[in-house]
């Protein structure tokens, strides 16, 4: 008796064999899509993934990664970014938003938690005075300011908890602002001028009452701690205000200035000018051709001025080491681990750390009136003639540069406890204006 074999239709006999091809297929990509790999369709290859980490002052702004709102606020960890790069944007509202272009790299962490946003709010004047330079004392939250009227400059200070001191005119002040005004280490003293070798400069202590200015010499000074340093023909100067002490270092007949460690002598029959470090007695270094003169003492390093040239030399080193630019005063970084400033040349701010080259990092048509810093050291405050800006140093992507406010004339800078502030000409009115940044 025959029996009938049963078959199974083919759609059946294939559908395991389906599932299994499927399950090889998929496998492999499950296993990598769970371990962060992806396709990049733009490359056509495979990467792993990276991470982006997001955050700022103050935090709780909203995040848009390629123009999409992410539903995300700072601080916020992304993972599992596709390669590449990405605009990130920030908005807080009330603030100026943040934006910049990074790069996502595979199996690593892009980080952009430093992020500062700045208040979106109009300037607002705090004193009707002819302000034509100021500068701030981190330590008092004390403004030092001069201002200039009729050709007669005032000096006086103003705190938004004391208002302004009644003003003391600069005896012998003849003509017009006095741009450089210095704090000594300590806040409490405050030097008008003292630029170069030629300066009228006075002094001020302004914690006392009422408040007075102390001419001085014309000549070079600069703030040794809290004591001020000058060298004239035959000696060095250092007076300490505080105390009214006056130590006086008699100079020998080829030497034009001298520290604790080194001395600038003249080389013997000739207008070369020598660093003489005293702990290598027999080391003399050429310095360039000019009338080089000392101008700051930061950490191991030696600053000369010569007009508007300057020259960092690292002391106490077996091997010389110098770098050299040129521009106005620095304004240095107080918060800084090796001595670092910016400096104005014209239409430049440069940014130097001493032990490394100068860099350039605004250049633009109009003329800079002043840069000063933020005090996190991440961005600098820039003002044109009739704009004030935040630059931002980090240069990935580009700079981001924020607008925060615009004058009819700006006379100068400071920054002081969250607060910018602006001696400016603004609808027809001269004054101290604030804008408050944080």
């Amino acid at each position: 008796m025959s029996r009938s074999v049963y078959r199974a239709p083919f759609h059946r006999q294939i559908i395991p064999w389906i599932f299994a091809a499927i399950f090889f297929a998929t496998a492999p990509v499950l296993i990598f899509y769970t371990s962060g790999y992806r396709l990049n369709t733009k490359k056509t290859v495979i990467e792993r993934n990276g991470t982006l980490i997001v955050d700022s002052t103050p935090r709780g702004a909203r995040v848009y990664i390629d123009d999409t709102f992410t539903e995300k606020y700072t601080p916020v960890t992304f993972q599992n970014m596709a390669p590449g790069d990405h605009t990130i944007r920030l908005e807080r509202d009330t603030y100026h938003p943040w934006e910049k272009r990074l790069n996502v790299r595979p199996e690593q962490v892009t980080f952009a938690n430093t992020v500062w946003l700045w208040r979106d709010v109009e300037p607002q004047l705090v004193l009707s005075n002819p302000v034509t330079a100021l500068t701030s004392s981190a330590q008092r939250g004390l403004l030092g300011i001069a201002s200039t009227f009729d050709a007669i400059t005032t000096f006086s200070t103003w705190s938004p908890r004391t208002g302004a001191s009644s003003p003391v005119v600069l005896s012998g002040s003849a003509s017009g602002s006095h741009e450089l005004l210095r704090w000594s280490e300590d806040g409490k003293t405050i030097l008008v001028g003292g630029e170069d070798t030629q300066a009228l400069t006075w002094w001020s202590r302004t914690d006392i009452t009422p408040l007075q200015t102390n001419p001085l010499p014309a000549g070079l000074y600069f703030w040794n701690g809290n004591n001020l340093h000058r060298a004239a023909d035959d000696a060095v100067y250092e007076v300490n205000p505080q105390t009214g002490s006056l130590v006086r270092t008699p100079l020998t007949t080829d030497t034009v200035d001298q520290s604790d460690t080194f001395a600038l002598q003249k080389a013997t029959g000739t207008s070369v000018l020598l660093l003489h470090e005293f702990n290598f007695d027999q080391r003399r270094l050429s310095l360039p051709e000019g009338d080089w003169r000392l101008a700051a003492l930061k950490n191991d390093y030696a600053l000369l001025k010569n007009g508007f040239q300057w020259l960092s030399f690292k002391l106490a080193s077996p091997t010389p080491s110098s770098n050299q630019t040129r521009g106005g005063w620095p304004d240095w970084l107080t918060s800084a681990s090796q001595p670092t400033a910016i400096l104005l040349n014209e239409n430049e701010v440069i940014f130097w750390r001493l032990d490394q080259a100068p860099e350039t990092l605004w250049r633009q048509s109009d003329f800079v009136v002043r840069a000063t810093w933020h005090r996190s050291g991440l961005s600098v405050f820039v003002a044109s003639k009739t704009n004030v800006f935040a630059f931002e140093l980090d240069s990935r992507g580009g700079h981001q540069i924020t607008n925060l406010g615009s004058f009819d004339h700006i006379y100068d800078l400071s920054v002081d406890q969250g607060v910018l502030y602006v001696a400016a000409d603004k609808n027809g009115k001269h004054g101290l204006w604030q804008i408050t940044l944080e």
